[in-house]
């Protein structure tokens, strides 16, 4: 099986690293690459990303070229990840679903200001 998805986050942000290093870790069978856009020399035009949602949200492409942003993208994520597919069913329930989406924009739009359990030397914090 081949990369089905590719994730694209912010990897200044050391919360957004960590939960793609834990999709990558997860992903026995090779579905989802991640591609860092904090990277410099990182073209979104090139990738085909969304520009408005750059650095605002998670951006996942599939195979097709369609960008699913946010929660839509997470649960791209999840689905294809046998030990987040019941979270990927449940979030995906209507009433869930409007409040992930919510919490989704709260939260990215205030990622820098969480503190994460360890700070990250420049290069240790890499996919």
């Amino acid at each position: 099986m081949g990369v089905n998805l590719t994730v694209y986050y912010d990897g200044s942000c050391p919360i957004c690293t960590a939960s793609v290093r834990r999709f990558l870790a997860q992903d026995r069978e090779g579905a989802l690459a991640a591609v860092n856009t904090a990277e410099p020399g990182f073209d979104p035009v090139g990738e085909g990303l969304v520009l408005e949602a750059l650095g605002k949200a998670i951006q996942v492409k599939d195979t097709e070229g369609h960008v699913r942003l946010g929660v839509e993208g997470l649960l791209a994520v999840w689905r294809v990840l046998p030990r987040y597919r019941a979270l990927a069913w449940f979030v995906g329930l209507p009433g869930i679903y409007r409040a992930a989406c919510l919490f989704y924009r709260v939260f990215a739009r205030n990622r820098h200001r969480f503190r994460w359990r360890k700070s990250c030397a420049e290069e240790s914090c890499g996919v």
